[in-house]
C-alpha cells in the first residue's frame, strides 16, 4: 500500500504540474490586441451647395420688337436668387443658373426643382435642367457645375389688363448628402 500510495501522490503532483504548466502556457500564448480612435461627424459648415453665376437673355422678340419696353434684373447670393422682369406680351426671359458644391459632402440633385406662381396667370415659369450631375467634393472626381435654365414667359395677349400684373414665382432647387 506504501508503493501505491507513493504513486498516487506522485500521480497527483505530476497532474497538477501539467495544470499549472497548460495555465502558464495559456497566459504566455493568448493576449488582448486593444485599437482605439476617434470618429467625429462632418458639420453643417461642410455642407455648401451654392449658386455661383448667373446670366439673362430675353427673347429675340422682346429685344426686336419691345425695345425699351421691358427691364430685367437677377442677383444671387450664395443660397438664394432674386429676379425682377416686366415683359410685353408674348416676351420671355431665360435665366440661366449654376449650381455648385464647395464642401466637403458629396451632393445630388434631388427631385426636379418646383416652381411656385402667385399672382397673374399671364405669367408663366418653367425650369429646364441643362446639365445635372452628381456634385462631389474635392479630392474626388469633381462634377459640375449643375445649370438650369429658368424661363419666364408673359402671354402673348391681344389686350393688355386695366393695370399692370405682378406675379410672385418661387424656383427652390432640392440638394441631398449622395452617399455613393
Amino acid at each position: 500500500m506504501n508503493k501505491s500510495k507513493k504513486t498516487k501522490n506522485l500521480l497527483i503532483l505530476i497532474v497538477l504540474i501539467a495544470i499549472v504548466a497548460i495555465a502558464v502556457g495559456y497566459a504566455t500564448l493568448s493576449q488582448n490586441l486593444v485599437l482605439e480612435g476617434t470618429a467625429k461627424t462632418l458639420a453643417k459648415s461642410d455642407w455648401d451647395v451654392h449658386f455661383v453665376t448667373d446670366s439673362a437673355t430675353m427673347s429675340p422678340d422682346a429685344t426686336e420688337l419691345h425695345d425699351g419696353v421691358y427691364d430685367q434684373e437677377i442677383n444671387l447670393q450664395e443660397l438664394t436668387g432674386t429676379f425682377n422682369v416686366t415683359l410685353a406680351p408674348g416676351a420671355s426671359i431665360d435665366y440661366d443658373v449654376k449650381i455648385v458644391n464647395d464642401g466637403r459632402i458629396h451632393a445630388i440633385a434631388s427631385g426636379t426643382p418646383t416652381v411656385a406662381i402667385d399672382g397673374s396667370s399671364n405669367i408663366t415659369c418653367t425650369v429646364t435642367p441643362v446639365t445635372t450631375t452628381d456634385l462631389y467634393t474635392e479630392g474626388a472626381t469633381k462634377t459640375g457645375p449643375d445649370e438650369y435654365t429658368v424661363t419666364v414667359t408673359c402671354a402673348n395677349m391681344t389686350e393688355l389688363p386695366d393695370t399692370a400684373e405682378t406675379a410672385n414665382i418661387t424656383v427652390t432647387f432640392n440638394y441631398m448628402q449622395n452617399h455613393t
